[in-house]
């Protein structure tokens, strides 16, 4: 899914009916998008770059507190930078998932409020939105925006 299409399915949830929407996506749909999600936060927790290869498509868009990746190995080389300059310890303490819209049989929104904390600071709260794609077979994170949450 390219960065058009990314902005082409935050429009659609914008623009379409909510009872539309949340009528669309399969169980096992919301299953396997659950399941990425789960998979962020355990590769974030690990600081595990693979993990968070695998569950990102190649051109994912990211804006992560006022950082903007043009695409995955744009994000991981930021990601790798942020770890290294203090960043260590940031440890998701809970993450829920506030609601899942699919735009299309292949595309969908996540809405997730995240808490963490890291040695420096006691808790911060942060919501992210999520955009996914179906890739062939998987569900693949193609654009996210995270920021903090009061």
């Amino acid at each position: 899914m390219n960065r058009r299409s990314v902005l082409v399915s935050i429009t659609l949830v914008l623009a379409t009916p909510i009872a539309a929407v949340r009528a669309q996506g399969t169980t096992e749909d919301r299953a396997a998008i659950r399941h990425v999600i789960g998979e962020y936060r355990t590769a974030v927790d690990r600081i595990d770059m693979a993990a968070m290869r695998a569950i990102h498509s190649p051109d994912a868009l990211i804006v992560d507190a006022g950082v903007v990746s043009l695409d995955r190995d744009a994000f991981l080389k930021a990601l790798q930078i942020d770890l290294g300059g203090g960043s260590r310890g940031f440890t998701f303490t809970a993450m829920e998932i506030v609601d899942i819209r699919f735009t299309g049989p292949t595309s969908a929104v996540a809405l997730v409020n995240w808490d963490a904390s890291t040695p420096r600071t006691s808790v911060i709260r942060g919501i992210w939105l999520v955009v996914l794609g179906k890739h062939k077979a998987d569900w693949l994170i193609d654009a996210w925006h995270s920021t903090s949450r009061k």
